[in-house]
């Protein structure tokens, strides 16, 4: 008398299971990330950086001393 359609389907989630679930997507989305923007202190070193190389190329196109 039953069909297909009208069968009751149970999902039981445990605490365990959605814990796993979560670490699993939150790394497969951090494996994505490059790695030079995963370390905050290289982007930061490398950003200085720069800023030194603008600073010297001004001073030469400036003849600033």
């Amino acid at each position: 008398m039953s069909s297909e359609d009208d069968t009751f389907k149970f999902i039981c989630l445990s605490e365990p299971t959605i814990t796993y679930a979560l670490e699993k997507a939150y790394l497969d989305i951090w494996n994505r990330i490059a790695p030079v923007n995963k370390d905050r202190r290289e982007v930061l070193a490398w950003l200085n950086h720069l800023k030194e190389l603008v600073y010297i190329a001004y001073n030469i196109k400036n003849n600033i001393k």
